[in-house]
């Protein structure tokens, strides 16, 4: 059955992981599952004359690994009790362990949204963050620290072919479609920028949204993240993609300055989606 994905670590964005995802699972009626995943320990390189370090190594990387499991379930417990103080009904958790991006894979074929912290222990680094937005199929939510229930949405849109499915699904998506909708277009304010982006808004309008068109020049993030500020912005959604523009915009270091800038979530779309 598809579900609500939720990765809980012991990072500080774990409560608003559990938040956000929470809010996604009641809005979209649709069952929650959080996830903790524990590494493996690694393998100890073994030499000549060192058989009782090997072993004493693996022992310690043993029982590491046996507290993390339990500080995970410990983990997964509090976020479930959590959920069910959101108004989330049983859900469900899972442990388990090896690799973060491994597992995310095995799972994403019943998974409509991933939840994850823009400062979580699984991903301490932003490029790593980066791999999974880039190498999932499905919509990730990347949350700050703390929650605000989405009141309205900024999409950014380039009006490239990309961008513009990302506004059908928009206008087809029965909780998205009920916030105001901002479209936003870093660009040069043109003619054929102008009719693009009516264009877009008028999908969004025949879909009975509160639609606010706009284009901005500048930096692309610097932009973006101005009117996110500027308008109050609960939510952006902009493409995990590359295609001309695009590519020079989402890919790469442009998301970690997103991830990094914004105190909003984010929520990433990739291609692959777009074209389910």
């Amino acid at each position: 059955m598809t579900h609500i994905l939720a990765c809980i670590d012991s990072s500080t964005t774990s409560p608003a992981v559990c938040d956000y995802a929470a809010w996604a699972s009641l809005n979209f009626v649709l069952p929650l599952t959080l996830l903790n995943v524990v590494d493996r320990p690694a393998g100890v390189e073994i030499r000549p004359g060192s058989l009782a370090h090997v072993l004493e190594a693996m022992s310690l990387d043993e029982k590491r690994h046996e507290q993390a499991l339990k500080q995970g379930l410990i983990m997964l417990q509090n976020a479930r009790e959590r959920a069910i103080a959101d108004g989330v009904m049983q859900p469900e958790l899972r442990q388990s362990d090896g690799e973060l991006l491994g597992r995310l894979l095995e799972m994403e074929t019943d998974m409509r949204w991933l939840v994850m912290g823009k400062q979580s222990s699984f991903c301490p680094r932003l490029n790593q963050l980066e791999t999974i937005i880039h190498a999932l199929h499905k919509p990730i939510l990347v949350t700050p620290c703390s929650f605000n229930p989405p009141r309205s949405l900024m999409f950014a849109y380039d009006g490239s072919e990309d961008t513009h499915m990302g506004v059908e699904m928009l206008a087809a998506s029965p909780v998205l479609r009920k916030l105001p909708v901002h479209l936003v277009m870093v660009a040069a304010n043109t003619s054929k920028n102008l009719e693009r982006l009516d264009a877009a808004g008028a999908i969004l309008q025949s879909a009975g949204c509160d639609v606010r068109t706009a284009i901005c020049g500048g930096r692309v993030e610097l932009a973006l993240q101005s009117y996110q500020t500027e308008h109050d912005i609960d939510l952006m959604i902009m493409g995990a993609f590359g295609h001309s523009r695009a590519r020079r915009f989402w890919l790469g270091s442009t998301t970690s300055r997103m991830i990094r800038a914004t105190t909003c979530p984010l929520l990433f779309l990739p291609k692959s989606y777009l074209n389910m």
